[in-house]
């Protein structure tokens, strides 16, 4: 998609958008006067059938038996596959690219941006806090270049 004449000050610049949420993501790159999304990221958490369940605990005082429930969604080991498959599209992407726009929820803003290496840590230009998932490119460049 071309930039509109409204965002002068990208049109010359190279740089990609990371847009996050919690478990998505899109890359877009913006070059050369146009913007076109060049990756989309989705790790879907895992659906347990059985929300109920059994376990042994053995101790000093011997076993113990109990029932309850043994649901539960590891948000850590979802986070960390998430942040690897985000840091493996980014290596995909065609470089040089001068900037990086950071568009993260406030609570994973800082954990996305720790996850890229020291160089492109250094290319982060603007941190934008917020779900801009599903956001039009173009909303996205108003975002960035304080239109809106």
């Amino acid at each position: 998609m071309k930039v509109s004449e409204n965002f002068s000050n990208l049109l010359k610049e190279s740089a990609i958008f990371i847009v996050t949420g919690k478990q998505f993501a899109k890359i877009y790159q913006l070059r050369k006067g146009e913007i076109k999304e060049k990756e989309t990221i989705e790790v879907n958490i895992p659906k347990y059938s059985d929300k109920e369940g059994f376990f042994e605990h053995r101790g000093a005082g011997g076993t113990v038996l109990g029932s309850g429930s043994v649901y539960q969604s590891n948000d850590n080991e979802q986070q960390v596959k998430f942040l690897k498959e985000l840091k493996k599209a980014i290596k995909g992407i065609k470089r040089p690219f001068d900037s990086i726009y950071l568009f993260a929820p406030t609570q994973s803003i800082n954990i996305v941006a720790d996850s890229f290496t020291k160089l492109d840590q250094a290319k982060i230009r603007k941190k934008l806090r917020g779900n801009f998932t599903k956001h039009h490119p173009t909303e996205l460049l108003e975002k960035v270049s304080n239109k809106k």
